[in-house]
């Protein structure tokens, strides 16, 4: 049975070493730490089998036959904010609507007042 050093495995993977002692410390892949006991460098060593069981469990599974859904057409409209509405409508009254005819209405009325004005 061969072993190999944290460095080692991630050389064989191509990541770093800091990416394999991550997933030692998470508990993704198992390792042996053969540092002395009052020691606080920690020194891995990992053999082929946790290796092997490591990359089983990373592996990508292939997904069974499912029939493809198509994606869904949206057939509700959404809602779209008015900008030029009041915004406590409760609370505010809506501005008079004026049609054109009280317009004409309101100009001739003012244009007359500056005639009488003599302006």
């Amino acid at each position: 049975m061969e072993w190999f050093s944290a460095k080692e495995a991630a050389k064989r993977r191509d990541v770093s070493t800091g990416t394999m002692i991550g997933h030692i410390d998470d508990g993704t892949l198992e390792a042996v730490n053969v540092a002395r006991k009052g020691s606080k460098r920690r020194r891995f060593k990992i053999s082929e089998a946790m290796l092997s069981a490591f990359d089983e469990r990373r592996a990508t599974k292939p997904v069974a036959d499912t029939p493809k859904q198509s994606a869904s057409r949206r057939t509700i409209a959404r809602p779209v904010k008015d900008y030029f509405a009041p915004q406590n409508a409760d609370e505010s009254p809506a501005a008079p609507v004026i049609t054109p005819a009280q317009r004409r209405r309101q100009s001739e009325a003012a244009r007359q007042a500056l005639q009488e004005a003599g302006v």
